[in-house]
């Protein structure tokens, strides 16, 4: 720390440098040391039930064990919606290098293509995945293994739509029936 100035500009990058610095422990406050010393992320559970009626116990008890700092909690939310405001808050403070759990996949999501394009979004950003009653760990080699036969599976579900739609379209033709925006009168 600087106490004297000899020019305005050194005391405000002196001042910038102390910034930058309680910003980087702030961030870094809720994260973990590794073994060899390095900065690991946050753990930051999901919890979603889908029944107002159900209880969340047993996902919070897994992710506390499992290490989670902060956790997100859906109640009486369908894993079918895409938008579920814990979910949307959870994605928007998530940050490289922490690591998103679940106590089950399908916690995160019903859909295939939906938890593929959640995940794809976690690994672009830099963040980990660990779905805990899977074993899937995306910060291991084998769980990076299994998100990529997710990708698959996920590649061969849009298929599959995509033929059944071309199909029932092409019934709905063969039978007269007009498939599209309705004809401009």
């Amino acid at each position: 720390m600087i106490t004297a100035c000899s020019t305005v500009s050194a005391c405000q990058t002196a001042t910038m440098t102390e910034e930058k610095l309680k910003k980087f422990e702030s961030d870094q406050e809720d994260s973990q040391i590794g073994r060899n010393g390095k900065i690991l992320g946050r753990k930051i559970g999901y919890v979603r039930v889908s029944d107002a009626d159900q209880s969340e116990a047993l996902q919070v008890d897994a992710l506390k064990q499992a290490g989670c700092i902060k956790l997100y909690h859906d109640h009486g939310v369908s894993g079918a919606k895409t938008k579920r405001p814990a979910l949307d808050q959870m994605m928007e403070t998530l940050k490289a290098g922490d690591t998103l759990t679940v106590w089950k996949l399908d916690r995160l999501g019903r859909s295939t293509i939906h938890l593929l394009s959640i995940l794809e979004n976690l690994q672009s950003r830099g963040i980990h995945f660990h779905a805990i009653t899977q074993g899937i760990d995306t910060s291991t080699a084998v769980g990076r293994m299994i998100f990529g036969q997710l990708a698959v599976f996920a590649e061969y579900e849009r298929s599959l739509i995509s033929e059944r739609t071309k199909a029932g379209m092409m019934a709905a033709k063969i039978r007269g029936v007009h498939v599209g925006r309705p004809p401009k009168s």
